[in-house]
C-alpha cells in the first residue's frame, strides 16, 4: 500500500509511474482539490493499493469499515477507469477524505470483486464546452465531492433524543455524525430529521466500540 500525504510524495510517485493512468489520475485529483487556500494535507490522502492489500488492510488504514453488516456501502462512490478503480471516502465534516486507487492488474481479488460489483464507468474525457450537467454531477462525486462536503454548514440535531445522544459523542465522532447527516440530507434527499437519526446509526456501524463507550453501553 502506497500512501501519499504530501505534494512531494505525489510527485515522486508520478515519476515512478510515468505514463501510467493511476499517476495521471492522482495528479488530476490533486489539481482539482488544492489551491492557494487549501493544502493537500488539509483535505486529502491518496492511497494506491498493491497486490497484498485486501479489504482488511484498507479498513485498518481508513480506521473504518467499507460496508455495514447489512451490505450498505460506507464509501461515497467507486468509479471505474481503464486500468484501475477509484474509491472515494469522506472521513469528516471538514471534507477531509481519502482517495483510494486499486489497479486492476495488481489489486487483491476481494477488492477487485467489490469494485466490479459497485463501480460505475467514468465519463469520457470531454472539452469544457462539451460538459453537460450530468457529466458535471459525475465529476462532483469524485474530487469535487470533498470540497462540496467541506462547504456545508454543520447541522444541529432537531430531535431531542438524537440531540442528547450526539451531545455525548467525542469530537471526532461528532464530526463523523455531521458528515453522514449532511450526505444523507443533501445527497440522499432525506429529510433533515431522518438524516440526523440515520447518521447516529451510521456512527454506530462505522465506530461501534467508540460510540458505545460514549454512551457507556
Amino acid at each position: 500500500m502506497q500512501i501519499l500525504r504530501t505534494v512531494e510524495a505525489v510527485q515522486h510517485f508520478v515519476e515512478k509511474k510515468r505514463g501510467a493512468e493511476v499517476g495521471r489520475l492522482v495528479v488530476e485529483r490533486m489539481e482539482e482539490l488544492i489551491d492557494e487556500d487549501t493544502s493537500m494535507e488539509d483535505l486529502v490522502v491518496f492511497v494506491i493499493l498493491e497486490s497484498g492489500d485486501g479489504i482488511e488492510q484498507l479498513q485498518d488504514h481508513l480506521d473504518m469499515r467499507v460496508m455495514t453488516d447489512l451490505g450498505s456501502p460506507l464509501w461515497e462512490v467507486i468509479e471505474e477507469h481503464s486500468t484501475c478503480y477509484e474509491l472515494v471516502f469522506v472521513l469528516s465534516s471538514s471534507g477531509y477524505g481519502t482517495l483510494v486507487f486499486a489497479p486492476k492488474a495488481e489489486c487483491a481479488p476481494e477488492i477487485l470483486a467489490l469494485c466490479q460489483e459497485h463501480a460505475y464507468r467514468s465519463p469520457p474525457c470531454l472539452s469544457p464546452d462539451a460538459i453537460d450537467a450530468s457529466v458535471a454531477t459525475d465529476t462532483a462525486h469524485r474530487g469535487g465531492f470533498f470540497i462540496t462536503c467541506s462547504e456545508r454548514k454543520p447541522m444541529k440535531p432537531v430531535d431531542e433524543l438524537v440531540a442528547a445522544m450526539v451531545a455525548c459523542l467525542t469530537d471526532d465522532l461528532y464530526e463523523l455524525f455531521q458528515e453522514r447527516a449532511a450526505i444523507r440530507q443533501y445527497d440522499g434527499g432525506q429529510s433533515r430529521e431522518l438524516a440526523e437519526a440515520m447518521a447516529v446509526l451510521d456512527v454506530i456501524r462505522m465506530r461501534p466500540t467508540q460510540a458505545c463507550a460514549c454512551w457507556q453501553l
